[in-house]
């Protein structure tokens, strides 16, 4: 099984406040369990970033993070 994520899944993984955090650890814990293959691409990893950064307003901190 491949599955194709998007910036919202990905974000969501590391945004601890983020509404969706909880379902995209399900999510990723599914995939593990039933051995599934995660792609993405660059754009989505680019997006990723802009999406960080403005949502943490610019916080360094919290784009390391992400990158992690």
């Amino acid at each position: 099984m491949i599955i194709i994520v998007d910036t919202n899944f990905l974000f969501a993984l590391k945004a601890e406040k983020d509404k969706n955090r909880v379902r995209a650890i399900e999510i990723i814990k599914d995939i593990s369990i039933k051995k599934g293959e995660v792609i993405t691409n660059y754009l989505v990893i680019s997006e990723i970033f802009t999406l960080a950064i403005s949502r943490s307003f610019g916080d360094k901190s919290f784009i390391t993070k992400i990158h992690s």
